[in-house]
């Protein structure tokens, strides 16, 4: 097993992440400072319609539209109107998260198989990670992500690529606010010097993630999440109580730290909040 771990993050770096993930709460772009301008068009049953809303796709708004998916099938009395996950949504969410543009290789997601994965199997896996044990929560979620990673996988394809394990991950962090679920990047895992099959990887990958987040837990902590402004207060509730906050924040600080900066565009709006407090610097 590699011995490459998670470091113990300065707390300029978390401040900065948490910046960061403030504007994508918003829906801001934290490297350029303006609005997501993604168009979503969805086609339900006998309707098409248009959002046209630039903050829709929000970290609040994606949270709000995937675990209510999720909690629509776990309370359904409380949650009656929930508009399930599309296609497109998952196509625009793997846009915003820039998936696409990290794509060199592989076909592109089997989204029915996605939206088949929401309907027959998130309900099982999820009811599995809230039932895991205290030794099994570092991967308690790691089911989940192998299975709507292979949903996402066209049938005739031999492997999972490592681009549908980032979207799966990624969803799921949404769709289970309250399930320690970590993205998956390939930069982490380089840092992490983990190879070999993606499949297995998973779990050290997600193991080594979890000790990182107690290590760095005491300064994470520090940051609350920001107040609901259209989410359901369930959902958000559910979110904060579990640290979704802390790990949002500690996923934009790993990201920051695996690249050593390169490539890293902040916009001026978060340099100058960053810059203001001096203490941190």
């Amino acid at each position: 097993m590699s011995q490459a771990q998670v470091p113990l993050l300065t707390k300029s770096a978390i401040h900065l992440a948490h910046l960061c993930a403030l504007e994508t709460w918003q829906g801001y772009s934290y490297s350029k400072g303006t609005p997501f301008n993604n168009v979503l068009v969805e086609q339900s049953p006998g309707v098409s319609y248009k959002s046209t809303n630039a903050l829709s796709l929000s970290d609040e708004y994606l949270m709000s539209r995937f675990a209510s998916h999720l909690l629509s099938i776990v309370k359904p009395k409380e949650f009656p109107n929930t508009t399930p996950i599309s296609e497109s949504l998952m196509d625009e969410f793997r846009n915003v998260a820039g998936i696409k543009s990290t794509e060199r290789r592989g076909p592109k997601p089997d989204y029915s198989g996605g939206i088949d994965y929401f309907k027959k199997q998130v309900l099982e896996d999820y009811k599995c990670c809230l039932n895991a044990s205290l030794e099994e929560k570092p991967y308690e979620s790691v089911f989940a992500t192998k299975n709507l990673s292979i949903a996402l996988t066209h049938q005739n394809s031999d492997r999972i690529e490592s681009e549908h394990i980032m979207l799966a991950t990624r969803i799921l962090f949404f769709v289970m606010p309250n399930v320690t679920v970590f993205n998956f990047s390939p930069e982490i895992e380089k840092v992490l010097s983990l190879k070999g099959d993606r499949e297995d990887t998973i779990f050290i990958y997600q193991e080594k993630l979890w000790d990182g987040l107690k290590l760095n837990w005491s300064n994470l902590c520090e940051y609350d999440m920001p107040p609901p402004k259209d989410i359901d207060r369930k959902i958000y509730d559910l979110a904060k109580q579990s640290g979704w906050w802390q790990r949002r924040v500690y996923d934009l600080a790993l990201k920051l730290y695996s690249t050593k900066g390169n490539n890293i565009i902040i916009s001026e709006k978060v340099k100058s909040a960053f810059l203001a407090n001096t203490k941190i610097i």
